[in-house]
């Protein structure tokens, strides 16, 4: 098989199968700079969507990997070196993986992106949205996530709201539970 730049695995994920992640993003650009990111210090932190890797080369890499692998998988993810949804071309990419009907399309997010309507219509076209919780405080979710400047968690919600308003895939929400920093009775509660 050939090597792809923007596409990798298919990777075995206990909640999602057999999945193929696709990286619409430089690395590490993201609105966050999570004190627990696998990916490690943000070096571009931002709110700004912009067309970070061009969707053509990421569809192009999805058609040649769809020859072989078409009823492989059991989801396409888009996730990757950063927050996905910042890429201001990820609808083209959602509705070229649908056409292409390799699986059902997910997208890894942190969720902070929904305060944005363009984002929210955006994924619309995905089958399963994934966000990642970690607290219902904001001074914990400050500590956590260091956002970019502005965002704060009621916003946040606020924006998950708007877009559970129209979604009809699935929304799972992701628990993330940091030992000895949202692991209180009072921040469980």
């Amino acid at each position: 098989m050939r090597a792809f730049r923007h596409l990798y695995g298919p990777v075995q994920s206990r909640r999602l199968g057999r999945s193929l992640g696709l990286d619409l993003l430089v690395p590490k650009t993201c609105c966050f700079d999570c004190i627990y990111c696998q990916q490690g210090r943000t070096t571009r932190k931002t709110l700004k969507r912009a067309e970070y890797v061009p969707a053509d080369e990421v569809v192009a890499e999805l058609e040649s990997f769809a020859v072989e692998w078409r009823g492989q998988l059991d989801y396409v993810t888009l996730s990757g070196s950063g927050e996905p949804t910042l890429n201001s071309a990820m609808r083209e990419v959602l509705r070229a993986a649908k056409r292409l009907s390799l699986a059902p399309v997910c997208v890894l997010t942190n969720g902070a992106t929904l305060v944005l309507p363009d984002v929210r219509a955006d994924l619309l076209e995905a089958d399963l949205v994934v966000p990642t919780l970690t607290t219902a405080k904001e001074e914990t979710f400050q500590r956590i996530h260091r956002p970019v400047g502005g965002l704060r968690l009621a916003d946040v919600v606020a924006g998950w709201k708007k877009f559970l308003r129209d979604f009809g895939g699935r929304f799972e929400v992701e628990v993330m539970i940091l030992a000895g920093i949202n692991d209180t009775e009072e921040e469980l509660e």
